[in-house]
């Protein structure tokens, strides 16, 4: 007896030029909302009262490279990124508000946001 595959594999192939990369760039963009959130709510926190910078998050569509996939987001003013970087000492007029307000939240949640990615992806046919 032999098992035969390949109705399995025709199936598969569908599954993963089709409904896998529309699942994952769908659960890519849902995080990188997630992640503008987290920085507006997790200490250090993208700052207030420092003109319109919370009002210009943005992420862009999800690219894909490969196998692999990308979504950008930030904060679109001219001085985020100075506000970003900011040296020590800087005087924060938001309490909480502090340097690395989106990057720290990449690197402390990097797994959380693997686990809603992969959670997503699920949801929505992909795995």
């Amino acid at each position: 007896m032999k098992l035969d595959t390949t109705d399995f594999d025709k199936q598969m192939a569908k599954i993963i030029s089709t409904i896998m990369p529309f699942s994952i760039k769908k659960a890519l963009r849902e995080t990188a909302g997630i992640v503008l959130l987290d920085s507006d709510n997790q200490v250090p926190k993208t700052p207030k009262l420092k003109g319109g910078l919370k009002r210009s998050k943005f992420t862009q569509p999800v690219q894909q490279h490969g196998s692999n996939y990308f979504a950008d987001l930030g904060y679109d003013m001219p001085y985020a990124h100075r506000l970003h970087e900011a040296p020590a000492g800087w005087n924060w007029s938001e309490p909480g508000s502090g340097p690395k307000y989106l990057s720290s939240k990449l690197k402390n949640n990097k797994q959380k946001y693997y686990e809603v990615i992969a959670a997503k992806t699920k949801a929505y046919g992909g795995l």
